[in-house]
This record gives C-alpha cells, structure tokens and sequence, in this order.
C-alpha cells in the first residue's frame, strides 16, 4: 500500500521488481490512467488494456483491467512474466466491492486461485476472461471442441432464437377474490442444468430446406406451428414460443411437440447425429462442485459468475451454445409449470425469466 500517488509506469516497475502476478488497484488510489499514457509505454510493454464502455459524451472510459508484458531491449519482444492490474472499482468481481485492505477480500481471492489451480489458470481480472481459461484447460486435449465452426455462424439467426421467458396476464375476479397471497418460485440454475445437460455441435451447421424435427439434434429451426392448443391452458398459461416466433431453437421446438403442437420445418439449421457432444458438462460440474464447496456465500458467488460471464462470452464467439443455453433453460423452465397446470389446474399469473409468480389464499 502508499499513500503517494503513483502513475502507472511506477506501478508496473514496482510490479516486476516484486515478481508480482496481479496487483488490485482500489478507488482513490490516485491511478488512473489514459488512452495516452499507456501509449507512451508501448515501447518498454505489450499491453492489452480492457476499458468500460461509456455513455457520458466526452467523458474517457474508465480502465477496468491492464495486461502487461515488459519488452526485452535486445530481440523487442515480451519476454517477461505477464501482470494483470485489475482496477477494483471498475471491476466486475463481486469480491472487488470489498475493501482492499480487509482479510475477506484476500481471502476471496486465495480461495479462488487455490480452486484454479486444479486446473492451472490463474485468476484474470474478470470473471468472463476466467471462465475461458478454466474451460480450454480443463479441455486441453480437445480444444477444437469449443473452436468456431469454419463458416460464419454470426450471421445466422442463432440469437433471435434465444429468448428468456418473460409474460404475464391479467387475473380473473375469481383469483382475485378474498384475501390473495403472492408467491414467487424461482428455478435457480437452470443455465448451469442446461450446460450439463445439452448437446452441442462441433464443425459447421448442416441447412436443410424442410424435412422433419429432429429432437436430438442442437440448432434452430424455422417452422409452422399448427394443431389446436390444449384449451384449459389458454389464456392462463403462456405458449412455449413468444408471438412471430421466427426461427427456434432445437429445446423450444421440443415444448411445442410437448403441449401437443404440430411441427412443419420449412428450414434448418443444425448438426446431425455424430458432430455433436455434452461439450460443456465436466467444466460446469466442476464449476458447480467449487461453488457448492466454497467456505463462503461472497467466493460462492465468485464462482456463479465466472461460469454466468463465461456464457456470456458464447453470445459472442458461439452464438448457436449461447442459443441453446438459454432456450434450454427457458424449456425446462416452461415445461415444469406446464406439467402442474396440466395435471393440477393451479396457474400462473406471470414468468420472469427463471422466476413464475402465482396467486394464493394460502
């Protein structure tokens, strides 16, 4: 710690004199730099800065995290001991709200790196840069499983098939009638659930013009739905799709079968049986068990977002796992109210993603 003000060339000198790995840089700490300063040390440091995206006009983004590398005078390439500063005041670790000079914020970060180094990662300032590197190494001898296929998928409409269950309806008088309780049931962890239960492709998509639904088989379909939908769910229960559906994913198709739905693919998207795999179970089972051992509900947490961020980042460079992911989760989250409506007469009056609200005199 000091109490001087320190600029970022300091900071990074101090860091390699010490053989330090991370450095937590807390609010008031008279550092924080800008576009230009760390251009000025390019010469002496391959950095990789990470800022904060901005709506204030003319105001500088804010700098959540600096990887560095000092350059080798003589052959001009790294050739040092990376350093990862993580600006604790920008950053999106839970433990970083934590003073640093407290013992729970160390401890925090103990925690997590002796959990890592099962599978030798070292903690990143962010939990999403995290997660990727727990996923490749526990996957080190299959790294081309999470590689993106050869064809653009990005363009494919992969992301409008992933929508999060969110509906709600107005209650009759009967519902309403005397003294009403409302309850909340909140499915947590259907993502991680969906993670270790799906199937995902590995290579390029096949497309299909027509054909059948194929329950197995991870992708996204665009299909006609007809047949009469059950009427005693109708309209107390939401439908498995949102209104002009589209495009669906492979689990949301597999509601519509469900609620008694015909299914006419006009078009499709997806891996056919052999070039597909449970790619994400050990990872998330992993993830799992370490949140479940956690000594504390702030490193529990901790963990909940390095394998949140780390799904997260599929949107991006895997678009139709994010897809599946979170239509899964939406599925089975549907599916479960659907069996007790069906078979109990008891209804919801709204859905929030992983949360469905009921009324009762209980």
């Amino acid at each position: 710690p000091t109490s001087a003000p320190i600029d970022l060339r300091s900071l990074l000198e101090l860091a390699r004199r010490y053989r330090t790995t991370h450095l937590w840089v807390g609010p008031n700490s008279g550092v924080a730099p800008l576009q230009r300063e760390i251009e000025a040390l390019q010469q002496k440091y391959d950095l990789f800065p990470v800022w904060r995206e901005t709506k204030i006009p003319g105001r500088d983004a804010p700098l959540t995290s600096l990887y560095a590398r000092r350059i080798d005078e003589d052959t001009k390439k790294s050739a040092y001991n990376p350093i990862v500063i993580a600006f604790t005041e920008y950053s999106s670790w839970n433990f970083c709200k934590l003073p640093l000079n407290s013992a729970a914020f160390f401890e925090a970060v103990k925690e997590i790196e002796e959990g890592l180094a099962e599978q030798s990662v070292q903690l990143t300032a962010s939990p999403a840069g995290t997660g990727m590197k727990f996923f490749r190494n526990r996957n080190v001898d299959r790294k081309h499983l999470l590689a993106k296929p050869t064809m653009d998928i990005t363009s494919l409409p992969f992301i409008e098939s992933a929508k999060p269950l969110v509906w709600d309806r107005k209650p009759s008088r009967d519902e309403l009638d005397g003294d009403m309780h409302l309850h909340c049931y909140d499915r947590n962890g259907s993502h991680a659930r969906a993670a270790m239960t799906e199937q995902f492709g590995v290579g390029d998509p096949v497309h299909r013009v027509g054909g059948d639904f194929v329950r197995s088989e991870p992708g996204i379909w665009r299909v006609l739905l007809g047949g009469e939908y059950p009427h005693q769910l109708n309209p107390k229960f939401p439908l498995p799709t949102w209104d002009n559906p589209g495009w669906l994913a492979t689990p949301v198709v597999r509601n519509c079968v469900q609620a008694g739905l015909t299914v006419q693919v006009q078009a499709s998207w997806s891996w056919p049986k052999g070039s597909y795999q449970p790619i994400l179970r050990t990872t998330t089972e992993d993830l799992i068990r370490l949140r479940t051992d956690a000594s504390t509900p702030l490193v529990g947490q901790a963990w909940k977002s390095i394998f949140n961020d780390f799904i997260g980042c599929l949107r991006r460079n895997r678009p139709d796992m994010y897809a599946t992911i979170v239509s899964s989760a939406r599925a089975a989250f549907w599916s479960k109210a659907y069996t007790l409506s069906r078979d109990l007469g008891i209804y919801p009056i709204a859905a929030e993603i992983d949360a469905w609200y009921y009324l009762s005199r209980d």
